[in-house]
């Protein structure tokens, strides 16, 4: 079984790129794609937003997936970094099982703001890894709002915890806010290119 360390380093490099993919993705989201001088399957913006979608997808997927081993080792998800911390003596009893709560709360959430855990894995599999079938939209509709909170939450609880994992002394103000500072930088840098309006 890997240990804390390993499966952290994973787990908070997914929220870090979490962060960054929904921070770009938010400010495409209201931009009009339906140029007439643009065919859809040729158009860049639309598929930067496809590819940023994919990425969210995949991140919060895999932050959300059953601990395993396998071949290439332990499934690194929010899950298996809890029980790794727990086994380790990282965190107690009761402060794994708060976040056990707010993880299954945080699904919860995202079911009744209208999406759907098993719909983003149906979608990472034919999508991201077995897309010998699928490139159509899901069986159910990817809300964006309901994934941008999803997300963030997701974010905020993987933040939370790595407050009492981390051992190396890195200022937690570096997670303060990092999900508000990607979502301006991605209307920056969307402004800059001319894709979004003033």
């Amino acid at each position: 079984m890997a240990t804390v360390n390993q499966l952290r380093k994973h787990v908070f490099d997914d929220a870090l790129e979490l962060a960054a993919a929904t921070g770009m993705l938010a400010p495409l989201v209201e931009v009009s794609l339906t140029d007439d001088e643009m065919p859809g399957d040729i158009n860049p913006v639309l598929f930067i937003r496809r590819q940023l979608l994919l990425q969210v997808t995949l991140a919060l997927t895999r932050m959300y997936d059953k601990p395993q081993e396998g071949r290439t080792g332990t499934t690194a998800s929010i899950e298996a970094l809890l029980d790794a911390a727990e086994s380790e003596g990282r965190l107690t009893a009761q402060l794994s099982s708060s976040f056990r709560e707010q993880r299954e709360r945080l699904l919860r959430d995202y079911h009744r703001n209208g999406g759907n855990i098993e719909e983003l894995r149906r979608f990472r599999h034919s999508e991201l890894a077995h897309s010998l079938q699928r490139h159509s939209d899901p069986e159910e509709p990817l809300l964006l709002l309901p994934l941008w909170d999803f997300a963030h939450e997701t974010f905020e609880l993987v933040s939370a915890m790595e407050q009492y994992l981390d051992q190396s002394g890195v200022d937690m103000m570096f997670l303060a806010n990092r999900f508000e500072l990607w979502r301006d930088q991605g209307i920056a840098f969307w402004r800059a290119t001319g894709v979004l309006k003033e």
